[in-house]
Parts: C-alpha cells; sequence; structure tokens
C-alpha cells in the first residue's frame, strides 16, 4: 500500500489531494476540485499548502491536507468502497504517525534551544537549510540553480546534521515560497544543447548574455562548488 502520510519538518502529519486519488482511484481534479470548493471551512481546520510535483506544469497542481481536511474532503466525496477503505487507512496511518511526528517537533524544539546567535533565529528543516545557504554557511553557492540539484545538496546537509529529510515534492514546495521556482532552458557542456529542468532562479543574467548561457553557467558553477556530478 501506498504511504498515505507523511511528516513535515515541524512534525506534522500530512497527506496530499495526489496521494488520496491515486488511493481511491478516481481523477485528482474531483479530489483538488472538492478542496478548493470548500477552502474557506478547511483553512479554518488549519492551513492548506498547495504545490506543483517536481518537473510538471503548474496545471497538476496539488493541495497538502491535515488529517481535518483530509476527513472532511472524503466526507464530500461519494462513498465507494475505495474511498470507504482509504478513509480507514488514512486514520490508521495519522494515528501510526502521530508519535514519529512528537519525535521530529521535539527534535525541532531541541534545535531551537541550541541557537548560538542571538541576532538569528535558528529554524528546523528545509527552513534551517534555506536560511544557512541565502546566507552562505554551505558548499553550495546562492544562486539560481537546477532544484534536483539543491535537493541533493540538503538530503546530504540532512545526514550532515541529523535531520530527517522531507520528500523532494514538499521540499520544492517550501523553497519556492522563498525563491522563484520556473522551468527554464539552460545550456549544458555540450555546446550549442539546451536542456530543460525546473530552476530556482536567484537574480538575474550579467549584461550582454543571453538566459539560456547564463543559467547554464549557474548550474556549471553550483555543481562544481557542491561536488555534484553532471547528470
Amino acid at each position: 500500500m501506498t504511504n498515505l502520510v507523511e511528516i513535515t519538518s515541524t512534525g506534522l502529519p500530512v497527506t496530499t489531494t495526489l496521494l488520496i486519488a491515486e488511493a481511491a482511484h478516481c481523477a485528482h481534479a474531483i479530489v483538488l476540485g472538492l478542496v478548493r470548493r470548500h477552502i474557506q471551512f478547511l483553512q479554518e481546520l488549519g492551513t492548506v499548502w498547495f504545490g506543483v510535483p517536481p518537473g510538471k506544469e503548474a496545471s497538476e497542481e496539488f493541495a497538502m491536507l491535515n488529517e481535518r481536511h483530509a476527513m472532511y474532503v472524503l466526507s464530500c466525496m461519494r462513498n465507494t468502497a475505495e474511498v470507504d477503505q482509504v478513509r480507514k487507512d488514512l486514520l490508521r496511518r495519522f494515528y501510526e504517525m502521530a508519535g514519529e511526528g512528537q519525535k521530529v517537533a521535539a527534535s525541532a524544539r531541541v534545535r531551537r534551544d541550541k541557537t548560538k546567535t542571538p541576532a538569528v533565529q535558528v529554524r528546523t528543516g528545509v527552513e534551517q537549510f534555506y536560511l544557512e545557504w541565502r546566507e552562505g554557511l554551505l558548499e553550495a553557492p546562492y544562486m539560481s540553480c537546477i532544484t534536483t540539484d539543491l535537493y541533493e545538496v540538503y538530503e546530504r546537509w540532512c545526514k550532515r546534521e541529523g535531520e530527517q529529510a522531507v520528500t523532494q515534492t514538499m521540499f520544492s514546495l517550501v523553497i519556492s515560497r522563498k525563491e522563484v521556482k520556473s522551468k527554464e532552458r539552460s545550456l549544458g557542456s555540450e555546446k550549442g544543447r539546451a536542456r530543460q529542468n525546473q530552476f530556482f532562479v536567484i537574480g538575474d543574467r550579467a549584461p550582454g548574455m543571453n538566459r539560456q548561457e547564463w543559467l547554464g553557467e549557474c548550474v556549471a558553477a553550483f555543481r562544481a562548488a557542491a561536488g555534484l556530478v553532471e547528470k
């Protein structure tokens, strides 16, 4: 069975409209449509986050839901055998993951207590990684880069810091709220050949350089500094 529930970096168990649709064998548009239709009420039960899977178009947006969100949305769906089974599976998984979420939340509190610089609020998980990246404290430079390259650096950071890595989808969702994320073409090491990837775009190109060239140089510089192998 697909793992229907994940833990955020702050210890909150969540599921997504994509996972619910897959498990219930129904169109994702139906589940996402219910979320949008009832968004005002759902926001009263906690923040509903929206995002786009890495490498996908904006039209493939999904929503991230807590337990109360998920149960309400399922109650609005036609009560088929599949939907009933998803409801039961989600209740079990949210219950099972509650303890794990408490451990992650406790770890987050410990990291906050270990703040060394009063002027800088130490954050947890993806936010702490982003802060260190933005302030130039990591081996990877703060510059435009391919989203999967930055995620690879994040996974390495998690191992070093003893953090539990979130999924790439959740990672991209958090970073895209802080930096521009867009699908771009960049010139690779093979001269004249452009590749398309999802980027976090930071800053702007130098005068006289077209965007593809600039992004290609950013990718090369980022990978060289971070010690990543070209893909």
